[in-house]
């Protein structure tokens, strides 16, 4: 499996694959995410910083996190819950996950007594990204299961950025998801935003987050980004037959924002500012 992630720190190169991770780059890049979480707190108010810890996904993690989706991904995103993806759902949308994780990237929050609370699931997608999830919805027999999947495809094809900027691949915030009892917390927040450093260090051109609810659009129109694409749930229309029937405010649209980390002048992302005031003239 080809190298995900290649970060030069002082005269030494880490490198992150896929399926086998060196244990000093994997400790290495969880002292970068400590690091952040300190940042984190120092820029929060004392009530948005729970005891939790933000860390990097090992490969033992990967059947908790997909269980972790599964309760709270699948039956409390709205794009889910308009479909009413069953339970258990078809095990082609779990494979679905599986393969995500594999790029490396996927962030967890993590309470005192080590239990996730938070995930968000990051990739370096490209432009054929979108045809292997439609083999994921081709391979699915549920009719729900096979509209999400297809749906995911259609936004990650819909703002076109491979023409638009020039890129092979981008990183994208694809999943996020926190425990319901645990919302309102900051967490979100802090996941995305550990992912924007994850891109910047990894040297991505663009950073990219799909909003599937008006909250996770919240965080990234607070952070500044750039909205480039909205698709309104009822105006998603598949062979004449408009897919999401039971679309209910305030989350009745999905929004992809992108951002671009190289050009920050401070090195640093900052909540509630303009993001063009922080970023060096091209």
């Amino acid at each position: 499996m080809a190298t995900l992630v290649r970060r030069v720190l002082g005269q030494s190169t880490v490198r992150l694959n896929s399926l086998s991770i060196n244990l000093d780059s994997r400790e290495t890049l969880n002292a970068r995410f400590r690091q952040l979480r300190n940042y984190s707190c120092d820029m929060c108010k004392a009530k948005e910083c729970p005891p939790i810890t933000v860390r990097s996904a090992q490969l033992s993690d990967f059947d908790n996190i997909v269980s972790f989706m599964k309760e709270n991904f699948l039956k409390h995103d709205p794009a889910c819950t308009y479909l009413s993806i069953p339970d258990p759902p078809h095990h082609a949308l779990l494979n679905h996950f599986y393969e995500n994780l594999k790029d490396g990237m996927a962030l967890l929050a993590v309470e005192e007594n080590h239990c996730i609370v938070g995930v968000v699931i990051n990739t370096a997608v490209s432009h054929w990204s979108a045809n292997k999830t439609i083999q994921f919805a081709d391979s699915c027999l549920n009719r729900p299961e096979k509209d999400l999947l297809k749906f995911y495809a259609h936004i990650a094809e819909g703002p076109n950025i491979w023409e638009k900027y020039c890129v092979a691949k981008v990183f994208d915030c694809t999943y996020l998801a926190v425990k319901p009892e645990w919302q309102g917390k900051g967490i979100a927040k802090r996941l995305i935003e550990e992912s924007w450093y994850l891109a910047r260090d990894c040297a991505f051109d663009i950073f990219r987050f799909d909003c599937t609810s008006c909250y996770s659009a919240k965080i990234a129109k607070n952070f500044g980004w750039e909205c480039i694409y909205s698709l309104f749930y009822n105006r998603y229309v598949v062979n004449k037959e408009t897919i999401f029937k039971n679309v209910k405010e305030p989350h009745t649209e999905v929004k992809v924002f992108i951002d671009l980390p190289k050009f920050y002048e401070d090195d640093s992302l900052h909540y509630g500012e303009d993001c063009d005031k922080r970023k060096k003239n091209k």
